[in-house]
C-alpha cells in the first residue's frame, strides 16, 4: 500500500486483510491500482473484499495512447515498443524516462519469498500517485475526463465479471437473432 509518500508491504499470510475493507470498500476513498482487473479480483477472490472507487493507470494510459496496452510483450514487439520490459507498469515509467522497477519475479502461494520479491512488490505501487498525476495532466489537456470517468468506473464491473462470470439472457439472444435474420 501506498499513500503517494510512502509503501509499504503487508503480508497478507500474517495480517488479517479484513482491517483493511472498510478503506478498500469506501467510496469516497481512491484507490490507485495498476491493472485493477488482477489485484482487485484477487482481493474480491481471496478476501471477500469488493474494491470501490479504483483509478486504474493501465486504463488511464491507455486512454492517453489511444490503444490498448499489451500485458505481455512478444519478443518481436518489444523493439517496435523501444525497450525490453514486462509489464505495463514499466513501460508508462520508461515512456516518461522515470527509473522502472524491477523485473517482475514469479512467487507462489507456500513458497518463501526470494529477498527481491518484496522489494519489487513495494516498487509496484510506490509511484502510482506520481503516475496517477501525470496521467491526470495529459488527460485534462487532451480533454478526455469523461473518458477517464467511464473508464475507471467500469473497473469495478470487470471485477466483479471476473470473479462471477455474467448472465446470458439466451432466449432474449435467440428472439432477437430471429427477428434480425427476418429483417
Amino acid at each position: 500500500y501506498s499513500d503517494g509518500k510512502r509503501a509499504w508491504l503487508v503480508d497478507c499470510t500474517k495480517v488479517d486483510m479484513q482491517v483493511f475493507k472498510p478503506v478498500l470498500e469506501s467510496p469516497s476513498v481512491l484507490k490507485i491500482i495498476h491493472n485493477s482487473a488482477f489485484d482487485a479480483a484477487w482481493t474480491k477472490r481471496e478476501h471477500k473484499i469488493t474494491v470501490q472507487n479504483i483509478c486504474d493507470t493501465r486504463y488511464q494510459e491507455q486512454i492517453i495512447l489511444g490503444v490498448a496496452m499489451p500485458r505481455q510483450l512478444k519478443k518481436e514487439e518489444k523493439l517496435k515498443w523501444e525497450g525490453q520490459f514486462s509489464a505495463s507498469l514499466k513501460f508508462c515509467f520508461k515512456r516518461r524516462g522515470w527509473d522502472d522497477k524491477m523485473e517482475f519475479e514469479p512467487f507462489y502461494e507456500g513458497v518463501p519469498l526470494t529477498p527481491t520479491q518484496p522489494i519489487y512488490m513495494v516498487r509496484d505501487v510506490d509511484q502510482l500517485h506520481r503516475l496517477m498525476m501525470d496521467q491526470q495532466e495529459s488527460i485534462t489537456q487532451m480533454g478526455l475526463e469523461n473518458v477517464q470517468t467511464l473508464e475507471n468506473n467500469i473497473c469495478e464491473v470487470i471485477v466483479e465479471m471476473m470473479n462471477n462470470g455474467f448472465g446470458v439472457d439466451e432466449k432474449g439472444w435467440l428472439k432477437k437473432k430471429k427477428k434480425e435474420e427476418k429483417e
